[in-house]
């Protein structure tokens, strides 16, 4: 309790102290019911949340007082404190009681005061820095896949320098239900919290009746004092807090002692200097906890052992023993281990539980693991056991059998609900190559197929390919694992803990400066020095090479927003020049100036970029015009004197580099606030210019911005969409463009712009004069005011995933400056489009005509500065969509499955240009709750279907290839749609329902006779062979339409506006489709029932379980055992 590190900690507490007790008011009481789980199962009283919620006013406040009294008494009454206790079958064999655990449900009164606690010092304790960094739980934003992406790393850290990796995994006995609540109590007065919430945590655990819920209902009452409830709003709260007086402890005793970890990249570990300023700080690492379970990390045995008893005493104290047979010890680059021994074993010192205090010291056999570590139940990097266990999941993943076949909207849903959202996060985790994630994908595919009944499989592409690209959008692992993996990777360059941070760039830094010349291997433009992925998964963790495989697949890179390093000389000279020799624009022998002479510049301390010379700038625009070397060198070293004209020469032809060393933004070379400041000058400089069309008489402390976006209809991903935002400010009005964004601009983008640009104007206008009343913007943009609101009051980590992040990290910065100097302004919500006369309606009007009539204007609108100085540290950029600040699992998943369509000829055979380029419905294939027509259209359009010909030709059977209705004909898909006889009233009552129903359409959007009639003369013979289709012959039973445009061209003579014409072919394409895949199910079904002995539906023709008889006294296993994959009987005999 008074090491120095939990004195450090009490510091900061004691300078911002925690203000507890803190009553509620009514608007936050609502608040905080809105959280969590809407219907948690009520407690003995049966209060339940949901009803709670939607009191009144009236009685709500009935339920704040009560609850208020409790807080500010610290005690509660124990008519509240009952207690019901359920049990629940955790793991194992369910006949052992012991892989039982019970769950408390206490009363809604009881709850609400923790919660708010709960509420008030989570945040506290994290931004006070009390949990410790490495502690992962109740630390927010954290997930489990950046622990076991950590420990990947040190262990890759350890292999790339050699350095002996010991790992000591410690399990505890039963968690909550051993912890003594004396150590949450030791850790709030260690660390100076308030002492009501230890009475408040006291009164709650102080003769409290339990009543156990069994099968015949509740037991009699029994009465437990001053026990950790497992399962509390504060219950892993009071763990973390526990447990970092013990992780404080052990970091203040291994400090510096022989065996600590200190981790660096390697030009700073074994050269003293670093190659770029971020990798000049060092990582120590000592202990990684997941609530109770933990490793303790050394280089050395003897440390590890000593840690390990006193990490064992301090647990012991406050009742938690750790579970010997369920730990281990890694040993990694030891000389000992691995020995001669078939199960080596090694001999862990352990404290008495009873007496932790005692010298005594018992000794315990740990298992030694010299092959891969596993943590959270994960082999880390080892993708080829992970792959073992998914495979193993799928495999035994089975549809229920119910009297008829579910159809195949069902069979998606099952597979996204049951399947996949257990084999996710399973891939977050640890990302597999994709090799291994196809066969997962071909697994899933092959469980579908058997379960349609079909003979002949389709290929598994058209099964994961989404709708839009004439697939059947079922979840593909292959598109989750690439997502995933690239994701990752870009979660642990950014990460908001700065251990996990620290340790992506010292692994980034190996990679780019020991093993690719210093060329950063995210950067995809460049080939990889040693492209092998077996050579790179020796290097750095198996998760970042897939990582930079999809990359390089998509040419995305992840790029550095901070290259100021270059200019202001604190990057490594070598460092430099390996970047500048990979340059295109290099034109010097590539071994112009040989590595030894570095090596000889180097020892007389000539290192940096600024031992050499300086830049010289322009004087306005900070640009850098060339780089100056030292005009008189003189040097006592003749080599040195000698070599300096190599130097020289290379570093006057500097500048000419800097183009391909910032790409694809010269800006970047600049500092963030020089950026800022040019950005925010330029956003004024173009308000003055702005043209005096929209000049308005509004008060200057009054703004208002919008955007408009015009999307382009979708044909590839390198479409672009047209984004202006106008911001409403001092009597003018600026009018900008996203262009600078390619791709990635977006409506949400252009919203946010404009808010921050309406802070720039506003701060410039009222820095010298403070107005004197409120600055105001508003906008009719809700989520980004939700956004940036909640960003002035909560953790940066929360604006980590949002979209358009640098923009509300911008207009987050200009609020807190505007705070400095005093000036109050509001950020308000204005509904749009309302007729309201009001001054906000009237502004937002304004803008929004601004916006709008800018997509009209035949002057090109200025670009807006990009907001580089508020990107993430480590951006991702793709030639074609410019910086990306969306989600980038879901970009890779929807570009990836563009890749993939395009190169399969498959998918890609019947070609946009032809027929018509719009998505089909998705009402047919993913919601129908009859979905036969899709499962035709899946094996149509992989060329699977079991017609007669493809039949006789593959089985080599007896079985004719003519058609089974007397044609003549080969029975093959085309003649079956089309040309039978057999079905033409089929296909005339479909003619006949799409003529019914496209002029309904046509006269729902108001489209005057003379302009349908070409659209219903096409609808006449949609299903025949005509002049409809673009080559004559009907393709309708592929989901294929001809091109609608072509067909309604009659409705762009009509007086209709051009989003009213695109809505209304948008739905006789969805009309069309839906009728004519139905009439191939219709058709394909009658062949099916025509040629079938039995029905398919019919009890023989069912899957069957294999039969288990048990004699009648084991009749009780049935109940037991949930097995799908066999049926029990009782039998008397």
């Amino acid at each position: 309790m008074v090491t120095p590190s939990v004195r450090q900690a009490a510091d900061r507490v004691t300078a911002d102290p925690f203000s507890w007790p803190k009553p509620l008011d009514l608007p936050t009481l609502r608040s905080l019911l809105s959280w969590g789980n809407a219907r948690p199962t009520p407690g003995p009283d049966g209060w339940e949340k949901w009803f709670v919620k939607l009191l009144s006013d009236r009685a709500l406040s009935i339920v704040l007082r009560l609850t208020n009294y409790t807080i500010s008494n610290s005690h509660f009454p124990s008519s509240v404190k009952d207690t019901n206790s359920s049990t629940i079958h955790k793991r194992g064999p369910p006949l052992h009681l012991s892989n039982y655990r019970g769950i408390a449900c206490n009363n809604f009164l009881l709850n609400l005061p923790f919660a708010w606690l709960n509420t008030l010092l989570g945040p506290y304790v994290v931004r006070h820095g009390i949990i410790p960094k490495c502690q992962i739980a109740t630390q927010p934003g954290v997930q489990g896949r950046d622990l076991i992406s950590f420990v990947a790393q040190i262990q890759k850290h350890a292999d790339r320098t050699r350095t002996p990796l010991y790992i000591l995994q410690r399990d505890q006995k039963k968690g909550f239900d051993m912890l003594q609540p004396d150590g949450f109590y030791d850790a709030v007065l260690a660390y100076g919290l308030p002492r009501a919430i230890i009475d408040l945590d006291k009164s709650s655990q102080q003769q409290v009746p339990y009543r156990v819920k069994t099968a015949y209902g509740f037991t009699e009452p029994f009465i437990v004092d001053g026990v950790t409830k497992q399962g509390g709003s504060l219950s892993p709260l009071k763990c973390t807090l526990t447990t970092s007086l013990g992780s404080r402890w052990l970091s203040d005793l291994q400090h510096n002692q022989p065996g600590e970890l200190h981790i660096r990249s390697i030009n700073h570990g074994r050269h003293g200097v670093p190659h770029v300023p971020s990798e000049a700080s060092e990582l120590r690492v000592s202990m990684i906890e997941a609530m109770d379970d933990s490793l303790l990390l050394y280089s050395s045995i003897p440390l590890l052992l000593s840690m390990a008893r006193d990490a064992d005493r301090f647990q012991a104290t406050y009742g938690w023993e750790t579970e010997w047979r369920k730990s281990a010890f890694y040993a990694y680059n030891s000389p000992f281990y691995p020995n001669s021994s078939p199960n080596p074993t090694i001999s862990i010192p352990s404290v008495d539980f009873a007496n932790p205090s005692s010298p005594t010291t018992f000794m315990n056999d740990v298992r030694v693991v010299t092959s891969h570590t596993v943590f959270l139940r994960m082999p880390i990097d080892r993708p080829d056991l992970h792959f073992q266990h998914i495979h193993d999941l799928i495999s035994d993943f089975t549809f229920p059998l119910l009297y008829r076949r579910l159809p195949l909207t069902a069979l998606r849903r099952l597979i996204a609900q049951c399947l996949i959202s257990k084999v996710r996060p399973l891939l977050a985790f640890q990302p597999l190559p994709a090799d291994l994630a196809g066969r997962l994908d071909r697994l899933i595919a092959h469980k579908v197929h058997e379960y349609l009944g079909f003979p002949f499989q389709f290929n598994s592409l058209f099964l994961f390919t989404p709708l839009s690209l004439r697939g059947f959008d079922f979840p593909s692992i292959v598109l989750l694992n690439s997502a995933l993996a690239a994701a990752g990777l870009q979660r642990d360059l950014n990460h908001h803990i700065s251990p996990f941070r620290q340790m992506a760039h010292v692994t980034l830094s190996d990679w780019t400066c020991q093993f690719n010349g210093c060329v950063s291997p995210l950067a995809v433009a460049y080939p990889l020095r040693h492209p092998a992925p077996h050579f790179a998964s020796k290097q750095v963790p198996v998760a970042w090479v897939i990582a930079r495989t999809v990359l390089a697949n998509l040419q995305i890179s992840i790029l550095p927003t901070d290259l100021s390093h270059i200019l202001d000389g604190s990057v490594h000279i070598l460092h430099l020049y390996n970047l500048c020799r990979a340059q295109p624009s290099y034109n010097l022998p590539q071994d112009f100036i040989p590595i030894r002479t570095f090596a000889n510049f180097a020892r007389q301390g000539f290192t940096l970029l600024r031992d050499f010379g300086q830049w010289s700038h322009h004087p306005s625009l900070l640009i850098p015009l060339a780089f100056q070397p030292h005009q008189q060198f003189s040097h006592t070293n003749p080599c040195l004197r000698r070599d300096w004209v190599l130097f020289d020469t290379w570093l006057r032809c500097l500048a000419n580099f800097l183009p391909d060393l910032s790409s694809p933004d010269p800006l970047l070379l600049l500092p963030r606030p020089t950026r800022q400041n040019l950005s925010e000058n330029l956003l004024v400089e173009h308000l003055h210019r702005a043209p005096t069309l929209l000049n308005h008489q509004a008060p200057d402390t009054l703004y208002a911005s919008d955007a408009s976006m015009v999307s382009v209809p979708f044909t590839s991903r390198h479409t672009t969409s047209s984004v202006i935002f106008a911001v409403v400010a001092n009597s003018s009005v600026l009018t900008l463009s996203l262009s600078n964004f390619r791709n990635s601009a977006s409506i949400l983008a252009g919203e946010a712009y404009g808010i921050a640009a309406a802070y720039v104007l506003a701060l410039h206008q009222h820095t010298s004069r403070p107005p004197s009343q409120n600055i105001t913007i508003f906008t009719d943009h809700l989520a980004s005011v939700k956004t940036i609101t909640s960003v002035l009051h909560s953790q940066p980590h929360t604006l980590l995933r949002k979209p358009s992040r640098s923009l509300y990290r911008w207009a987050a910065n200009l609020h807190a400056r505007f705070l400095q100097l005093d000036t109050p302004i509001d950020l308000h919500h204005v509904k749009a489009h309302t007729a309201s006369s009001s001054v906000p309606a009237q502004l937002n009007r304004l803008a929004d005509h601004a916006a709008t009539s800018a997509q009209k204007s035949l002057i090109p609108i200025p670009p807006a500065p990009l907001p580089t100085f508020y990107m993430d540290q480590f951006s991702v950029f793709s030639p074609y969509d410019g910086w990306i600040e969306t989600d980038l699992s879901r970009h890779i998943q929807r570009i990836l499955a563009i890749s993939l369509s395009s190169i399969n000829p498959l998918l890609n055979h019947y070609s946009s240009l032809l027929y018509d380029r719009r998505a089909p419905p998705d009402f047919p294939y993913t919601r129908s709750t009859s979905s036969f027509s899709a499962v035709v259209q899946l094996y149509l359009r992989a060329h699977q279907l079991d017609t007669a010909s493809r039949l006789s030709a593959r089985l080599r059977s007896s079985e004719q290839p003519y058609c089974r209705f007397g044609c003549t004909s080969l029975e093959g898909a085309r003649h079956i749609f089309v040309r039978c006889p057999r079905f033409a009233p089929l296909r005339d009552e479909a003619n006949k329902t799409i003529v019914s129903a496209t002029p309904t359409l046509l006269d729902a959007f108001g489209v005057p006779a003379q302009y349908q009639t070409c659209t219903l003369e096409h609808a006449c013979t949609i299903s025949h062979d005509s002049q409809s289709w673009p080559t004559g012959y009907a393709m309708y039973y592929y989901g294929v339409l001809p091109d609608i445009d072509d067909i309604t061209r009659d409705l762009n003579h009509a007086s209709l506006p051009s989003l009213k014409v695109e809505r209304l072919r948008l739905r006789i394409a969805a009309t069309w489709h839906t009728a004519l895949i139905r009439l191939a199910g219709r058709i394909w079904g009658i062949i099916k029932r025509t040629s079938s002995t039995s029905s398919p539906n019919s009890p023989d023709n069912r899957p069957r379980k294999p039969l288990i008889t048990l004699p009648r006294h084991l009749s009780h296993i049935p109940l037991l055992i949930k097995s799908q994959r066999f049926s029990i009987i009782i039998s008397d005999t």
